[in-house]
Parts: C-alpha cells; sequence; structure tokens
C-alpha cells in the first residue's frame, strides 16, 4: 500500500511540476494583448464616454536655445486649469483657492518673458481648448515588445519597448512624425493606463525633402498618474526639439507640469455630487 501511495505522490508531484508552468506560460501576458487592454482602458476614459472633471495648478517652461545650447530666451506660465470632459479652461494661477474656475467666466493666458535680463508680463490672450487623448489610432501605428515590470509610484506597470510598425506610409506630417518615434511606455498593471512615455525620433524628420525643415533630434517625455478612483491625468511632459526652419536653425526645449489635482466624475443631477466636486 505504501509504495503505491508513495508512487501516487510521485506522479502527482510530476505532473504539477509540468501543469504549473503550462497554466503560468498561459497566463502571461503578451505585449500585443497589453495594448490591446490600453487601447480599449482609453476608449472608456475618453471625454464623450463620461462627465470626467478635474482642476490643477500648471506650469509650463518654453526655452529658445542657441546653437551651443545657451538660452536665448524663456517664457513662463503659471496658469490654474479647470478641466470638463476633455475641454480646458485655463486662467493665471492666484493660489489655491482660486482654482475652481467657472467655465463661463473670462480665460486669461498669462506669458512671462526676460528680453535683455529685464522681466516683462503680458496678459490678455483668452484660451479655451479641448485637450487631446491618446487613443487607439496612435497606438496601432506601432509594434511592441515586452521588457518586463517595473514599480512606479508604488504601481506595478509593464516596460514595453516600442518602434513604428515596418510598411505603414502615407498620412498628414503629424501622422508620419509620430510613426518616426521610437522608446519605451509603461503601462499600468492594475489599470492598464499610459504611466510613463520615453520617447525619441529613429531617425531625422524631412518636410518637403528637407527644403521646408528638418527635424534632427525630438526627445519626449511624460508621465501620468492616478488623481482619483479611475481617473488619470499627466503630472509632466517635457520636449526637445533641434532642427532646421527653411535657411535658420531652431532649438527649443518644453516643459509643463501639473500639481495640486482635484477630480471626479459629475454626478448626475438632482443627486450628491461625486468626487469631492464643488
Amino acid at each position: 500500500m505504501l509504495p503505491v501511495m508513495g508512487s501516487l505522490v510521485a506522479g502527482t508531484v510530476v505532473a504539477w511540476m509540468l501543469v504549473v508552468p503550462a497554466l503560468a506560460a498561459d497566463a502571461a501576458w503578451t505585449a500585443d494583448q497589453i495594448v490591446e487592454r490600453l487601447i480599449a482602458r482609453s476608449e472608456q476614459t475618453e471625454p464623450s464616454a463620461g462627465d470626467r472633471w478635474h482642476r490643477c495648478r500648471r506650469v509650463t517652461v518654453t526655452e529658445e536655445l542657441d546653437q551651443d545650447g545657451k538660452v536665448t530666451r524663456t517664457k513662463t506660465r503659471e496658469l490654474q486649469v479647470a478641466s470638463t470632459n476633455g475641454v480646458e479652461t485655463v486662467r493665471p494661477w492666484k493660489g489655491g483657492s482660486e482654482t475652481a474656475a467657472d467655465p463661463d467666466d473670462e480665460e486669461v493666458d498669462v506669458e512671462e518673458r526676460k528680453p535683455k535680463g529685464k522681466g516683462r508680463t503680458k496678459a490678455g490672450r483668452k484660451e479655451r481648448k479641448e485637450s487631446k487623448e491618446l487613443g487607439g489610432d496612435v497606438f496601432r501605428q506601432f509594434q511592441y515588445a515586452l521588457e518586463g515590470e517595473e514599480v512606479v509610484r508604488g504601481r506595478t506597470n509593464f516596460v514595453l519597448r516600442f518602434s513604428g510598425k515596418p510598411g505603414l506610409s502615407g498620412g498628414d506630417m503629424g501622422e508620419r512624425l509620430v510613426r518616426s518615434f521610437q522608446g519605451r511606455l509603461w503601462i499600468d498593471a492594475t489599470d492598464f493606463e499610459l504611466s510613463r512615455v520615453d520617447a525619441h525620433l529613429a531617425r531625422s524628420f524631412e518636410v518637403f525633402g528637407g527644403i521646408a525643415a528638418s527635424i534632427q533630434k525630438f526627445d519626449f517625455q511624460m508621465e501620468r498618474q492616478p488623481i482619483a478612483e479611475g481617473l488619470w491625468e499627466t503630472g509632466l511632459m517635457a520636449t526637445e526639439i533641434q532642427g532646421r526652419k527653411v535657411f535658420s536653425s531652431m532649438r527649443s526645449r518644453f516643459r509643463m507640469e501639473q500639481d495640486r489635482f482635484e477630480g471626479g466624475r459629475k454626478a448626475p443631477a438632482g443627486s450628491p455630487s461625486s468626487g469631492g466636486q464643488p
């Protein structure tokens, strides 16, 4: 009896050792599956998909540089942003108590320039715009490889390397420029939201064969974070561009940081407000 039981146990252990790795392999995510989940999530959170709102402080810094990398001009803006379903209203930042901008109020965009070492403030341009969402049309223009997992802000992320799909052609200048990028994506393993992007041009990008313009360098970084249940927003976006327009060279840096977030989903009329919305 004991030898029979021993054989059964040994057989069970061997079978378990063979089956478990197979099950684990079946359960593992592929890069394409992760991206499809990311696309599905982005379609669920498009502005038209629900009453999303958020408000925050936004600071942007734009720098123009000479060929030696020295900053020749700086433009800084500190704004309060109120957004409902992707439509943004911005105005000068006046402190935390002023962030609840009424979308029907007048919006003012503020520039700060420092020509010849002196400060100057110019105000007056109204700004209300619809924010753009990264959707399936963009993500499907690339091929992906899963590199592994990484913890970002205490959350597990899939790390994917991407590059333009071979064989794709046509489209407008913006679409062709997008396909010229390669880099890495971090995708939150719980919400399947885009958490981070680190991208750069894989090759120089030419407009009208380089006659009108040529971009030799274009670095792009973005970081996103959850600000409420099921709601993610951009905390950081930065670019650096170097190239030529006709006969003049161009080099610039841009950085946008957003903080002091509040947000959620608007409650239906007649019901208690959700997500702390006033």
